[in-house]
């Protein structure tokens, strides 16, 4: 189709290859840019692009990572990551009791149906 939002095969292959665990760091700015640009076609999704800005050392990936766990919240893996995140402090101070906060308030899928709260 040749689109701009279309990556090259390359990026694809990069991108697959990052995300079963086989990477170089210097393909790592390839694989976010090429997720970037087919996260929009539904090829790949925010998941994706959170595994492989973890995978990048840079603060700047971790904080962007962190925003993409936070626009997911409503997701299981979104709370799941992101409490994960605050409690390694990855990406954002270390905080164990908003790791907790955000792993159990107000979540309809680990709270207990007689109202138990955290």
């Amino acid at each position: 189709m040749g689109s701009a939002e279309e990556p090259d095969a390359e990026l694809v292959m990069l991108s697959r290859k990052l995300l079963r665990g086989i990477s170089d760091p210097v393909s790592i700015a390839k694989v976010i840019k090429a997720i970037k640009a087919v996260n929009s076609g539904g090829s790949f999704g925010d998941k994706e692009l959170y595994n492989a800005l973890l995978c990048s050392d840079s603060p700047k990936h971790h904080a962007e990572a962190l925003e993409v766990a936070r626009r997911n919240i409503d997701q299981f893996w979104g709370r799941l990551w992101l409490s994960k995140m605050y409690f390694n402090g990855v990406g954002t101070e270390r905080d164990v009791m908003a790791a907790f906060h955000t792993l159990y308030s107000d979540n309809p899928i680990i709270k207990h149906k007689s109202g138990a709260e955290l």
